[in-house]
């Protein structure tokens, strides 16, 4: 009998928590005890150090590399991480993924709204709410199956007066909100003047992407700007009256 000694190294990028197995192989065969599993979350360092050969021609009953690996009959082999100590597979690594690989994957446009509906008053504030929320998207990527999740994170308000405004909001009704109308909103805006103003807004979106082992960041953002939403801003006058139109209907006004 021989002694041998060697060193086992495989490098396996996979979607995961990180986590770090030592110890344990020796039990399956004649990588010793010294085998160790490192996972990062995005790559798994797999090394072990081999002790003594056993007998020359004996394989594993997996068909494996060890012809001097022997698994006693009497210990059912559990999948684990352990495993991946053993010679004679193949790594494969989920590809990287950037925000240009998912042009055709764009979230749905956003879109704006005000309220009261369409008109506003000068002076006082309008309600502005985007129709953006988290929503996931599935197809194919690099002939993998892909599902990618699309979060908005921003909305930056062009109110069409010259103003912007930045929020990490959609916003929400008066209704909603448990507000009276015309009060003060994280996304309304007072227009000064009477006019016809276009309103946009860009909403930026965070993405994740999963190809069946969990969720994997995708660096950058993706922003998509609203088409333009028609608002007109009238004035809202006051004055005294001796009656009502009830009272008079031909009264001036009425």
């Amino acid at each position: 009998m021989h002694l041998i000694s060697a060193l086992l190294l495989f490098t396996l990028s996979v979607p995961g928590a990180a986590a770090t197995t030592t110890g344990g192989c020796g039990s399956h065969g004649a990588w010793g005890g010294e085998c160790s599993i490192e996972n990062t979350g995005t790559q798994i360092d797999i090394g072990a150090s081999r002790g003594s050969g056993g007998e020359p021609g004996r394989t594993d009953e997996t068909g494996g590399l060890g012809r001097d690996l022997v698994r006693a009959p009497a210990e059912p082999c559990v999948p684990s991480e352990e495993d991946l100590c053993r010679g004679n597979y193949e790594t494969a690594g989920l590809p990287d993924v950037t925000m240009d690989d998912l042009a055709s994957f764009r979230p749905a446009a956003p879109m704006a709204a005000s309220e009261p509906a369409n008109v506003g008053i000068a002076g006082m504030p309008t309600n502005f709410v985007v129709a953006a929320s988290t929503h996931t998207v599935s197809g194919d990527l690099f002939g993998y199956a892909v599902t990618v999740r699309f979060t908005p994170v921003s909305f930056a308000f062009a109110h069409g007066d010259g103003t912007t405004a930045r929020t990490t909001t959609p916003g929400a009704t008066w209704s909603a909100l448990g507000q009276a109308e015309f009060t003060p909103t994280a996304t309304s805006h007072a227009y000064a003047a009477r006019g016809d103003y276009a309103v946009t807004v860009a909403t930026t979106y965070v993405a994740h992407v999963d190809f069946g082992g969990g969720w994997r960041d995708v660096p950058g953002t993706l922003t998509l700007t609203s088409a333009a939403y028609p608002v007109r801003i009238v004035e809202a006058r006051t004055g005294l009256v001796q009656h009502t139109c009830d009272e008079r209907p031909s009264a001036a006004g009425c």
